[in-house]
C-alpha cells in the first residue's frame, strides 16, 4: 500500500466515525466528495424525511393542545364532536417543502391558508450543499431560521444528520432563536 493509500485510508475512517465535524474538502477532497454524494442521495432525503415527519407531529400535539384550551373555554360551542373536529381540521397547519438549488424551504400553511389562496410562511431552511452563508461555514443538513420568505438568517440552529431531539433545533412555532 502506498503512503498516499494510506493517508487516505486513515482520512477516510476519521471523518467516517463523525463525519459532520470539521470535514472540510480541503482537508479531505476525496472523503468530503464522497460524503457529499452519499447525503446528497439517499440519507439527505431520509434525514430530512424524519426532520419534517417529527416537527409535523410536534406541530399537531401543540394544535390539539390549544384546540382543547378553547373547548374548554366555550363549552356551548364546541359541545358537538363534529363542530370540534371541523375546529381541529380548519386549525391544522401543515408543512411543506420545497427544493431550491441550495436551500430545501419548509413552510407551514393552515388548512384557511389553503382555501384563501395564501402561500403560508417559511419555517425553516435546511441547506443542502454546504459551504458559505453570509460568511460563516454551513454544513450539509444544516437547519436555519428564516430571513424571510426567499433566505435564511446566519447561523445554524442545528443539523438533521446530527440531532437527537426535534425540540434541540425548532419547536411547535418555528426554529428556535440562538
Amino acid at each position: 500500500m502506498t503512503n498516499t493509500a494510506k493517508t487516505f485510508d486513515a482520512d477516510l475512517s476519521s471523518f467516517l466515525a463523525d463525519p459532520l465535524n470539521a470535514l472540510t474538502a480541503d482537508q479531505h477532497p476525496a472523503a468530503a466528495a464522497v460524503l457529499s454524494d452519499a447525503l446528497t442521495d439517499a440519507g439527505f432525503d431520509v434525514a430530512l424525511a424524519r426532520f419534517v415527519a417529527e416537527w409535523q407531529g410536534q406541530m399537531d400535539m401543540e394544535n390539539r393542545r390549544m384546540c382543547e384550551a378553547t373547548f374548554k373555554r366555550n363549552p356551548g360551542t364546541y359541545a358537538d364532536p363534529a363542530a370540534r373536529e371541523e375546529h381541529l381540521s380548519c386549525m391544522r397547519r401543515t408543512l411543506t417543502i420545497e427544493r431550491g438549488r441550495r436551500y430545501v424551504r419548509v413552510w407551514r400553511h393552515h388548512t384557511s391558508d389553503v382555501r384563501s389562496g395564501s402561500r403560508g410562511s417559511a419555517m425553516a431552511f435546511v441547506d443542502m450543499t454546504g459551504g458559505m452563508l453570509h460568511g460563516i461555514p454551513s454544513k450539509i443538513g444544516d437547519i436555519l431560521k428564516p430571513d424571510g420568505w426567499k433566505k435564511p438568517a446566519k447561523h445554524a440552529r442545528g443539523n438533521i444528520f446530527t440531532m437527537k431531539n426535534i425540540g434541540d433545533a425548532a419547536g411547535p412555532f418555528g426554529v428556535r432563536y440562538l
